[in-house]
């Protein structure tokens, strides 16, 4: 499996993003805490809903910062564990059973249970933006095995699967939370947004419930520039 993620590095570009814990070249830290990290960008996402934009400013935000995945793609390009901590493929490539950690919460304290992965596998498949429908276009059925195990049922095998699983595609929304996810997004991640103003910035606070990661730096503002 490590082999195929470096052989689709390329890929990369599509899930893309500029975590909080290890933030770009053009930004200052703080690891006390006690100051914001400030990341400087150009290009600032027009919404925060990420299932229903292709925005890859939106994904560098909030990919893995505020929304989190069942897999995950770390720097090396690599597959590893995140909301499912751990996976097992049928021989004939058809069939994958995710156990989900018991441990995921959501940034509002209701836990990341497979009811949750399941309807936002099947909103982003059905209901997402047009890369997302592609990249998930092999799942025929999503099914509740029990709290903790989600079962997909392909239509055909996908080498490519358990990657685009860890792009946006796979982001894991919170159901019990009714938002506008353009302006106040609701994950399981180490951040939240604090405040979006179009065009200018977007600011990330530690979450209430962080549950595996907690960030050295509590406050962090993307900043856009146009020059």
């Amino acid at each position: 499996m490590k082999r195929l993620s470096r052989m689709m590095g390329f890929f990369l570009t599509l899930c893309l993003a500029v975590t909080a814990t290890g933030c770009s070249p053009h930004s200052s830290s703080n690891e006390s805490g006690d100051k914001p990290v400030v990341v400087a960008a150009t290009a600032a996402p027009p919404t925060l809903d990420i299932t229903q934009n292709a925005a890859a400013a939106i994904a560098q935000v909030l990919l893995y910062n505020v929304y989190e995945t069942l897999t995950k793609i770390d720097d090396n390009g690599d597959l590893k564990p995140l909301l499912a901590r751990s996976w097992q493929q049928s021989p004939d490539g058809l069939t994958y059973t995710f156990h989900l950690d018991p441990a995921a919460r959501f940034a509002s304290g209701a836990p990341v249970d497979a009811k949750a992965v399941a309807a936002s596998l099947d909103n982003n498949r059905k209901n997402g933006i047009a890369v997302a429908k592609a990249q998930l276009g092999s799942i025929k059925t999503v099914r509740v095995k029990d709290a903790h195990t989600v079962v997909l049922h392909l239509s055909h095998p996908d080498n490519f699967l358990l990657f685009y699983l860890g792009c946006s595609a796979g982001v894991v929304i919170d159901p019990t939370v009714k938002t506008d996810l353009a302006t106040h997004p609701a994950g399981s991640g180490p951040y939240v947004v604090t405040d979006f103003r179009p065009g200018h910035s977007v600011d990330l606070a530690t979450s209430p419930n962080a549950w595996h990661l907690k960030p050295k730096v509590s406050h962090v503002q993307f900043l856009y520039f146009a020059d």
